[in-house]
């Protein structure tokens, strides 16, 4: 979390060093905001910054003054902090980075300059692992006695990354879908590794619904647990996918036409009316031979879209049907 607590900016340029101020416009609707970052003299440098500004030498910074203050804060009762955001882990990626940027996604965050954060904790006992996914940094901080616990934690840390981290576990999703497109079994086994987690869920949406027509009873079963589990796990914030909607995709292509039902239900919940997921939803209950609650579907489609021609035809024959 530490990309959303406060960040302070700073630029160095021919010597100087100056404050960064933001200038914010719009409604308090974060997709109307509008700002921009302007640099002036500043009143009183703090000597953190002072002497962080004469490593950086010339360019713009951040520093996360929340991430500071939370871990000062947790020092008395913490002996260590893990930490993953995305960020900056050393002042080439601060350099080459050029500017202070800031994310709109639901909310306002920074990248974490994490250069400036080790700088801040002198130093001494940071402890990362050796592979690290590009613009995703995963740090443990000790803040508690050195000694022989942080030699164990380095210890752990390093064998155990690459089983425990939620980097390792997309990554091996990417692997998955590269190399095992047609193998429900691999693309089930790299969901489960990512913890069930919604991203890994998208990511092998297509693959796994053009695999799962022919699968029998106990991967089935597999799967619907599966995606039980992502959706017990999935928590909304202004995501981008629409992970109910791709998980009742797969389970109506696996002819698991009632848990579609239910995903998409939740769709249309979490997300509101879209009239692909209601026909969608109206197909499965119509397979179901929910022939009521079908035709009703279909109508909020036409709601929402009068010229849907298959919903149009569908209603028709249901019609002539009576």
């Amino acid at each position: 979390m530490f990309d959303t607590l406060p960040h302070a900016a700073w630029s160095v340029h021919d010597g100087r060093l100056l404050e960064g101020r933001v200038t914010v416009e719009g409604e308090s609707d974060v997709a109307s905001v509008a700002w921009q970052v302007t640099f002036s003299p500043p009143g009183r440098v703090p000597p953190f910054v002072r002497g962080y500004a004469a490593r950086v030498r010339e360019g713009t910074f951040s520093v996360p003054v929340g991430a500071q203050a939370l871990l000062a804060a947790l020092r008395p009762t913490a002996s260590l902090v893990l930490a993953a955001d995305k960020g900056h882990a050393s002042l080439a990626e601060v350099r080459a980075a050029g500017a202070v940027h800031l994310a709109r996604h639901g909310s306002l965050s920074a990248m974490v300059n994490f250069d400036a954060l080790r700088a801040w904790c002198g130093w001494g006992g940071w402890l990362e692992p050796s592979a690290q996914a590009e613009g995703l940094k995963v740090v443990a901080i000790p803040l508690g006695p050195r000694g022989g616990a942080l030699a164990h934690t380095r210890r752990v840390l390093r064998e155990r990354y690459a089983e425990l981290s939620a980097v390792a576990a997309l990554q091996q999703v990417e692997e998955a879908v590269r190399s095992s497109p047609g193998e429900v079994g691999r693309l089930l086994d790299a969901l489960e590794r990512s913890g069930f987690d919604s991203d890994a869920l998208v990511r092998l949406a297509q693959p796994l619904r053009a695999c799962v027509g022919q699968l029998d009873a106990a991967q089935c079963a597999r799967l619907v647990d599966s995606l039980a589990l992502v959706a017990d796990h999935h928590f909304t914030f202004d995501d981008p996918f629409d992970v109910d909607f791709e998980a009742a995709a797969i389970l109506q292509r696996a002819g698991q036409l009632t848990q579609a039902a239910i995903a998409y239900g939740r769709s249309l919940q979490r997300r509101g009316d879209h009239p692909t997921t209601w026909f969608n939803l109206a197909m499965c209950q119509l397979d179901l031979g929910e022939l009521e609650r079908g035709a009703a579907s279909l109508h909020q489609v036409l709601r929402l879209d009068p010229h849907h021609p298959r919903a149009t035809a569908i209603v028709t024959a249901l019609q002539e049907r009576r």
